[in-house]
């Protein structure tokens, strides 16, 4: 499909690889040249696309029933009949209180942008970690599989770390006194 704009003379988003064959030059000898850095985001503006709006999508319903649940709680009728600003009461105690399951998906969906990431990089030919892990599993080279699986354990274990951290802020009832 990609084809067809390109006979045509208009303009169309590059379908794999990280650059073009006519910008094969090392950038990072003498100064990077603007027309570079425009193929390398028309490059990369399928494969960002693929990894993002998939669980963007996802993640907005899933905060919007998070929020519908929580408003319906006692606590937030309670902060409106206090005579709290509508404002005040979403942001102060219904956020706070949707936020906490969803910084749980959140945190842990990035270890699992890398399963991901393997079949975006693999599908778009783009050089990185997923594709690295697909070649090596092809080529039967398993201390390159065991690395990059390695790594993803290291990345949920800081997820971890990070999600019982971020809990620390958006939980109202956890307080430090």
């Amino acid at each position: 499909f990609s084809v067809i704009p390109k006979m045509a003379n208009l303009p169309y988003l590059p379908p794999g690889s990280a650059e073009s064959v006519r910008n094969s030059t090392i950038p990072w000898f003498g100064t990077v040249q603007a027309e570079w850095v425009i193929d390398r985001v028309l490059h990369s503006v399928l494969p960002v696309a693929v990894l993002t709006l998939v669980s963007v999508s996802g993640w907005s319903r899933f905060i919007r029933a998070s929020m519908l649940d929580v408003l319906r709680q006692d606590y937030v009728r309670t902060a409106r009949a206090k005579g709290l600003t509508e404002r005040v009461v979403i942001v102060k105690h219904a956020l706070r209180n949707a936020l906490i399951p969803f910084v749980t998906i959140i945190v842990f969906s990035l270890p699992g942008l890398f399963s991901g990431a393997i079949i975006t990089e693999t599908v778009f030919s783009w050089p990185g970690m997923g594709r690295l892990y697909f070649l090596a599993l092809g080529e039967y080279d398993y201390p390159v599989a065991m690395a990059v699986l390695f790594i993803t354990a290291v990345l949920t274990v800081t997820a971890t770390l990070l999600r019982d951290l971020l809990y620390t802020l958006v939980d109202p009832r956890i307080r430090f006194s």
